[in-house]
């Protein structure tokens, strides 16, 4: 069985609407759906945001089911200054920086055979392909002088919060394992301050995002673009699986 892994509700709205579930469970926060993409079945992970999410469903994943191969797929921000919202990135390699939370730093191979399979579907429908390293840390990264000095720094394409984790256990379980990484905010310019925003709700509930926004009112209309621009990437996604699911299973 063939294994997609989403990180988020937002991500993963188009494609709910595209699939018929089947059966559902939920562990841990983490949604698992057996489910048919155009007659095709899949187990279709909503995983929760972050590393440790992504973490703990990978294990679920090789624990409790016998899957074939796992794509993980979904949003990242770009910190190559070429690449624009709404490119799609087959991710070669994915790294993990050292240092925070006491982690070492490691990187992991896709799968090179799934990779050059979903850009020979892709390329059929006249999808436009990019190939780059993915970056996780455990935090958004908003700021487009961060973008740069992580680009200058590590030469990635884009940064996120999963991939490093679910590569991590689902190569260590010898299942094939590829990544494909649209983009949802460019490297050149800021991108809401998603952290602050949650953090300033976590402290006064709806009052303080409101507060928040009131004080930041460019933070307002970065919020609008960013909304705007997740759920053009959701739809991008789920035409992205559909074309890959129906090449692979």
């Amino acid at each position: 069985m063939l294994v997609v892994t989403i990180a988020s509700d937002a991500e993963l709205l188009a494609l709910r609407k595209k699939v018929a579930l089947k059966d559902q469970t939920v562990c841990a926060g983490s949604l698992y759906m057996k489910a048919l993409l155009n007659g095709r079945e899949i187990l279709l992970v909503k995983t929760g945001i972050g590393p440790k999410k992504a973490l703990s469903a990978a294990k679920y994943i090789t624990r409790h089911f016998s899957p074939s191969r796992v794509l993980s797929i979904g949003a990242a921000g770009a910190t190559d200054p070429s690449l624009q919202v709404g490119d799609i990135v087959l991710v070669d390699s994915v790294l993990r920086e050292a240092g925070a939370h006491n982690h070492a730093g490691s990187s992991f191979q896709t799968d090179v055979a799934l990779r050059k399979e979903a850009a020979a579907a892709l390329g059929e429908r006249g999808v436009t392909v990019h190939t780059g390293t993915c970056l996780t840390l455990d935090r958004f990264i908003h700021s487009k002088t961060e973008k740069r000095r992580i680009f200058s720094r590590h030469n990635v394409a884009v940064v996120d919060m999963e991939s490093a984790a679910l590569a991590r256990q689902i190569s260590s379980a010898e299942i094939p394992f590829f990544d494909i990484r649209i983009v949802s905010d460019a490297a050149v310019r800021d991108t809401l301050d998603v952290y602050g925003m949650f953090m300033a709700q976590k402290r006064a509930g709806i009052a303080g995002r409101y507060l928040y926004f009131m004080k930041r009112p460019g933070e307002l209309v970065r919020a609008v673009r960013f909304r705007k621009d997740l759920a053009r990437v959701s739809s991008i996604i789920a035409q992205v699986t559909e074309v890959v699911v129906g090449a692979l299973v």
